[in-house]
């Protein structure tokens, strides 16, 4: 029997009857339901020269003990950290050592087998192909023993970063528990994903700048985090896996991004222009990170990164604060998004330094700062927007106001120049209302807008409308017993209520002529209902006529309505008139000659386009002026 099998034999008897390994015994069967986090389990030794092999850890195995802390932090080191842990078998199933702290460049599992120990290795940067479980934390499958012997097996970290949570459990256990850590973050990449691509859409139809950096920003930042996180091995192709030793260019990236999204996004050039000598600093110090990365000098470029992603977040900040109190208000957002992101980098930074404790806030607070600066700076991009759009609706209402002035000064000078501009512009202003509304007062808006247009119009014919005429019955003979100004009086009081009876009705007043009224429904805008219009207008006629009468009015009403085709038209240069022409117009004068006092006499076109809603009653083919004999009812 060989002097290390027999060395081997006496370790495993003294673990056996160690009395602090006694308390750190991990069985192997507890992990059988539930992964079991057994980080302070863990007996450690620094190995601060980095020299040691197996052999020489062997025999310094009474100097491991466990770390005043729930997880093992080494932070930032230089030293290679060795790890006990003292685990009794469980015959019959698979076990699996999961590290959750992925960023380790090489993890080395030394495992008792066949009378010495044996070894694998796997690490941040290490194939897929390698690993005997793909995850985004760092797995070991450990070997299989019989009996029920307690065995030490030993963990050899070495990388820039070292931290140890430590978890154990059988394959559907472990995967179970990074089933579950990666919903959370699965939340997050989703959430970044919507905003990326939200916002490299506006870039794509608007080629604002400040979208494109945004969005630059959050895919490499994301991309960072999968990195940190080992989603990479899990959701990328392997080909990706050279992005490990390069996360310091990815973070440098990013961090260009935001250096040109913030400047961009706050017009600092415009408004700030001193600052822009630190952002080019901080961008000449980005490509030594990357320059250094890429000579391989990872701790280099990893310490001066962290500096220069904390520097970056002071300045921003800065930023932000003084363009807030110069009254920008949207910069508010990049305010408050650096501050969440300055606390979660000094939070994350400080426990790679071992001021925090190792646990899921301080590993996930910049995942999760991140994500909530990304909410907030594009909720600034939206201020920013709107408050663009405010000052250019300022800008244009500022110029229409200069423009207005000058045209008034011009006018001023030009007509009166002994008159203000302003007081001008409102005689102006006023003599067209008052022009305007004498145009539409003699002519439809639609026949009066073509006038104004064009200095004439042309006549049209309308084949469907409804003529209403009106007269006084007996207007003679009552107006001889009048004065002129009783006679006008009484004519602009009813004439005045059948104005506003027209006009409710969708109706248009042609004109008067001594007592009688003429108006037309159907012109110059079609109107479906023109003859129900001219009735129901007609019945409101009457039943103000009758309430006239009893106020003291002197004249009863007798109307005529006709239905057809008419012309309509304004005739002469001096003093011109819209009129209608036609056979219809002559009917509906007829109809109202023949009709009778408080009673409306329509044609039989008329009746036809109205009798399913009123009833009437048939007169009979009464003869008219000119006309012969016409077909007339009476609306009841």
């Amino acid at each position: 029997m060989g002097r290390k099998t027999l060395f081997f034999m006496f370790l495993l008897l003294a673990g056996r009857f160690n009395p602090t390994a006694a308390q750190n015994i991990i069985p192997l069967y507890d992990t059988l339901k539930a992964c079991l986090d057994i980080s302070d389990r863990v007996l450690v030794y620094e190995d601060k020269s980095g020299q040691l092999k197996l052999e020489d850890i062997l025999q310094r195995d009474s100097l491991f003990a466990k770390r005043d802390q729930p997880v093992p932090n080494y932070g930032v080191t230089r030293s290679v950290i060795w790890a006990r842990l003292d685990i009794r078998p469980q015959a019959g199933e698979e076990f699996y050592l999961g590290l959750g702290f992925p960023n380790i460049d090489t993890v080395t599992l030394y495992y008792p087998s066949g009378g010495k120990y044996a070894a694998k290795k796997t690490g941040w940067t290490f194939p897929n192909a390698s690993r005997d479980l793909v995850a985004p934390d760092l797995v070991f499958k450990l070997p299989g023993q019989e009996g029920d012997t307690l065995l030490p097996y030993y963990l050899e970290a070495r990388g820039r970063i070292v931290i140890l949570p430590i978890a154990l459990g059988t394959r559907t256990t472990l995967m179970e528990s990074l089933h579950t850590n990666a919903l959370y973050y699965l939340f997050y990449l989703g959430l970044v994903s919507m905003l990326f691509f939200y916002n490299l859409a506006i870039y794509i139809t608007s080629r604002a700048k400040e979208y494109l950096f945004y969005s630059t920003w959050v895919f490499f930042a994301t991309l960072y985090f999968m990195i940190s996180k080992g989603y990479t091995n899990t959701m990328l192709p392997e080909s990706f896996n050279a992005l490990f030793r390069h996360v310091n260019i990815v973070s440098s990236l990013g961090g260009i991004s935001i250096l040109l999204f913030v400047q961009t996004t706050l017009r600092l050039k415009e408004y700030m222009p001193r600052v822009i000598k630190y952002y080019l600093a901080l961008l000449a110090l980005y490509l030594v990170i990357i320059f250094a990365s890429l000579a391989k000098q990872f701790q280099l470029a990893s310490n001066l990164s962290q500096l220069v992603l904390m520097l970056t977040v002071i300045l921003g900040l800065w930023s932000g604060i003084v363009m807030y109190r110069r009254g920008h208000s949207f910069a508010r957002y990049y305010m408050y998004g650096f501050v969440v992101t300055l606390i979660s980098m000094t939070i994350y930074i400080l426990t790679f330094q071992q001021v925090f404790p190792f646990n899921v806030f301080t590993n996930n607070s910049i995942v999760a700062g991140s994500g909530i600066e990304m909410i907030l700076f594009s909720f600034g991009l939206g201020a920013k927007i709107k408050a663009i759009n405010d000052e250019k609706q300022a800008a244009q209402e500022l110029a229409i106001s200069a423009l207005k002035d000058k045209e008034q000064l011009i006018h001023e000078q030009n007509v009166m120049l002994e008159t203000k501009v302003e007081e001008r512009t409102q005689e102006l202003k006023l003599e067209k209302k008052k022009s305007d509304d004498l145009l539409l007062n003699i002519l439809p808006e639609e026949v009066a807008y073509e006038l104004k247009e064009n200095g004439s119009t042309e006549a049209k014919n309308y084949a469907e409308v409804s003529v209403l005429f009106t007269d006084f019955v007996n207007f003679t003979g009552i107006s001889e017993k009048l004065s002129p100004k009783e006679l006008v009086s009484e004519l602009h009081i009813c004439f005045k209520g059948i104005d506003e009876i027209i006009e409710k009705n969708r109706m248009e007043k042609i004109k008067t002529i001594g007592d009688a009224y003429l108006a037309v429904c159907g012109l110059p805008n079609r109107c479906e209902t023109h003859a129900l219009n001219c009735v129901h207008a007609g019945f409101q006629i009457l039943e103000f006529m009758k309430k006239r009468k009893e106020e003291g009015g002197l004249f009863e009403i007798r109307i005529g309505i006709n239905s057809g085709p008419v012309v309509a038209g304004i005739v002469g240069i001096k003093k011109f008139a819209y009129d209608i022409w036609g056979d219809t117009v002559n009917t509906a004068s007829r109809l109202q000659q023949n009709g009778a006092p408080g009673k409306i006499n329509v044609s039989g076109s008329t009746y036809e386009l109205i009798k399913s809603k009123y009833s009437c009653t048939y007169r009979g083919k009464l003869a008219a002026k000119n006309k012969g004999s016409i077909d007339m009812y009476f609306v009841d």
